[in-house]
């Protein structure tokens, strides 16, 4: 599963498995799309069939996409999308 979080500009924090610094990826990062298909192809290798990413409310279309084209680069997964809002306190 991969998440996407909104910063308050909008823009995606995007994380492999979960919400820690440690697996936060950075946009710009010239592998960012490699550490995703990397962690798909080793899914796919432990019999996983399905891509989950879930994104809050905020982040921005083509931050999805971007995450969505590489996880779906390997092929033979099934995509999953979920759009999480928060309720304001």
């Amino acid at each position: 599963m991969f998440t996407i979080l909104a910063d308050a500009d909008g823009n995606g924090m995007f994380y492999l498995d979960q919400i820690d610094p440690k697996s936060q990826l950075a946009e710009d990062d010239e592998e960012f799309e490699d550490r995703i298909r990397e962690t798909v192809e080793t899914s796919k290798g432990r019999g996983a069939d399905t891509v989950i990413i879930k994104a809050e409310k905020q982040v921005r279309l083509r931050d999805v996409v971007r995450m969505a084209s590489a996880a779906t680069a390997p092929g033979g997964m099934k995509l999953n999308l979920a759009v999480v809002e928060k309720e304001k306190e």
